[in-house]
């Protein structure tokens, strides 16, 4: 009997197996393998921390339409999977509640009397364009406050949208941050402002005038490079040295629509940071490594890549920052080097092909000089944490929507700043957890070449190689059948 069943055990087994795995899997639903870079697909361990650290009930309600279309439905399943990991963590605190407006008249007056709006959503089906609405928004209530989330179908991050939202439940006062910014353009830092204004309470001031720093906010954001008074300096001098953040998005050269650059005149900022050891030159930075422009000229419009928007690439970004925690790839149109020395040091560098200069009348694209030949890289940000809290980048163009748009790790860096500066680091690492795209390393034209020569030689060579192995081979197969028939 039993040798009977010997030639069918490994199948048996196998069944056995794949039976009690689905049992576990089933018993213990949550069980996961999270094998991507970041652990994207499971609760930030910053995130399993303040969820333990709760003491009191969160009471979750989301407002969900059960039948979504299909390109709503990812979002709404990956929101109730963090919900439901979320409880899983401190099961006796979070309680959630779901609910379909499109189901009970008393639910819909309810959602829309929070704020929650029905999403409209377009789709073929039969041949016919049709248009159907549905909900997907959720309240978070927590000492006796609440917090009403509406989520749009494009959220990449619900896991830190839902971890701020509690974090300023939670918080007795929201943190308040001054932002200076010199010029007021169309296309300026809209959305870097509306985020800004959600997590904290946010002050705009002009630091041309006689201006004044509110003493209890945390951090003053300076975009661009503004014109300060004597006096001026010594109030910020005086804010560095009293342990508050500064952030310098600084912008010594600028550039107006017409692609003509204008160099800023120094103002005092620049020997305030120098002071602190950071420095920034009156250079524009072009880079091998840079992104694709978009031009339009009365021949129409045209793609071209555009050393002058530098790509900043993962071994170009010091990892060893909590700021750039999840940031691998960053667009800085316009650049100027940024120095550090003393207790200063860079974290974000160009290339190595790469080159300054100060001749930029003319910043069209047909009349930037092909960058040949490897050089030192150059520094395009600096920080000075040791007794003050300073960080500065070259660049505050980096953060307007149109390069937010087209480069959305920028308004993270942006954040992660403002928030690192601020005291407010404990969400860093969730804001910045999201799938990441890894750019191939730039490498020189002769390194190019050599590996074409190789991948087109390769074949051959193996090719050639498996002949020999073959003759030889068959030579002493060959002689072997020689001998034993003598």
């Amino acid at each position: 009997m039993i040798r009977k069943i010997l030639p069918y055990a490994t199948g048996i087994n196998l069944v056995i197996g794949l039976v009690l795995l689905n049992l576990a899997t089933s018993y213990f639903p949550f069980w996961r393998l999270d094998l991507s870079r970041g652990k994207v697909h499971s609760l930030n361990q910053a995130t399993v921390k303040i969820i333990k650290q709760i003491d009191d009930i969160i009471s979750i309600k989301l407002y969900a339409t059960e039948d979504l279309p299909p390109e709503a439905k990812p979002t709404a399943d990956n929101l109730k999977t963090i919900l439901k990991e979320m409880a899983r963590v401190n099961p006796g605190k979070i309680k959630i509640e779901y609910l379909d407006p499109s189901k009970e008249e008393k639910v819909k007056e309810e959602a829309l009397g929070l704020g929650i709006q029905p999403l409209q959503f377009s789709s073929v089906k039969s041949d016919k364009f049709e248009i159907s609405q549905g909900y997907l928004g959720l309240v978070l209530g927590f000492g006796g406050k609440q917090e009403v989330v509406p989520v749009a179908g494009d959220v990449d991050n619900m896991e830190y949208i839902l971890m701020s939202s509690l974090a300023r439940l939670r918080r007795d006062k929201a943190i308040k941050i001054v932002l200076a910014e010199t010029s007021q353009e169309e296309d300026g830092p809209g959305l870097l402002k509306r985020l800004l204004g959600k997590e904290y309470q946010l002050e705009e001031i002009k630091l041309e005038e006689d201006f004044k720093i509110a003493s209890d906010a945390a951090s003053l954001v300076i975009l661009g490079y503004p014109k300060i008074t004597e006096k001026g300096v010594e109030k910020i001098d005086q804010w560095i040295k009293a342990g508050k953040g500064l952030v310098v998005f600084a912008s010594p050269i600028r550039v107006d629509s017409s692609m003509t650059a204008i160099k800023n005149e120094e103002t005092g900022l620049g020997e305030l940071l120098k002071k602190y050891g950071i420095t920034i030159e009156q250079k524009l930075v072009t880079d091998q490594s840079s992104a694709i422009a978009n031009f339009r000229t009365q021949n129409g419009a045209f793609l071209s890549q555009y050393p002058y928007w530098v790509q900043v690439r993962p071994e170009n970004i010091d990892y060893s920052m909590p700021v750039t925690s999840g940031i691998s790839n960053l667009l800085l149109p316009w650049v100027s080097p940024v120095g550090a020395n003393g207790e200063a040091k860079n974290w974000l560098w160009s290339s190595q092909m790469v080159r300054t200069t100060s001749d930029f009348s003319d910043l069209a694209p047909d009349m930037v000089k092909r960058i040949d030949g490897k050089s030192e890289r150059v520094g395009l940000a600096a920080i000075n944490m040791k007794g003050v809290k300073l960080a500065v980048v070259g660049n505050s163009d980096f953060v307007n929507d149109q390069f937010v748009y087209n480069s959305q790790q920028n308004l993270g860096l942006a954040l992660n700043l403002i928030d690192y500066l601020s005291a407010n680091s404990e969400l860093l690492s969730i804001r910045s957890k999201n799938l990441t795209a890894n750019p191939l390393r730039q490498i020189d034209d002769k390194t190019k070449s050599l590996i074409k020569t190789i991948n087109l030689a390769a074949p051959m060579i193996m090719l050639g190689i498996i002949w020999v192995i073959n003759q030889v081979n068959r030579r002493r197969k060959n002689e072997n059948w020689a001998r034993k028939t003598r």
